[in-house]
């Protein structure tokens, strides 16, 4: 921010504007892989034929999750990541599909490079499915 007073140009800042790409806003959302609502019955609303017999209601209820992560610096979106969760008890046994990935977002930026590059979503497998200090250092 740049203040002209009594003559003289001067520029206040709390950091150096080399430093500003390393302000990073995190937003962690889980994503549950259930339809079960908050009263025990299904999520979403059902429109059905009233000349047939209902069948019920299917609801899929599940404690496994998936965590997005979406960021930002103050100039551009960076890489996605969703955490998977895993019930394996050993790192070598954690597996993802790779169908899973298909389809995910790809994001465009400079991230401090001058040159506009493409990055595509990234897809760990944590234990409980989330953030831990080590990821954010490789995430980051």
């Amino acid at each position: 921010m740049s203040f002209f007073t009594g003559g003289v140009l001067s520029e206040v800042s709390l950091f150096h504007p080399d430093f500003i790409l390393w302000f990073v806003s995190i937003d962690e959302t889980n994503h549950k892989f259930s339809t079960d609502g908050p009263k025990g019955g299904p999520a979403t609303q059902h429109h059905h034929n009233r000349s047939f017999n209902r069948c019920g209601d299917l609801v899929v209820k599940s404690n496994r999750h998936t965590t997005g992560v979406y960021a930002t610096n103050p100039f551009e979106a960076l890489p996605l990541l969703y955490i998977c969760d895993t019930k394996a008890k050993k790192e070598k046994n954690y597996k993802i599909d790779p169908l899973w990935c298909k389809g995910l977002p790809v994001i465009e930026g400079k991230y401090g490079t001058g040159r506009m590059q493409t990055w595509p979503s990234q897809v760990p497998m944590q234990p409980k499915g989330s953030m831990d200090q080590w990821l954010l250092h490789m995430y980051i």
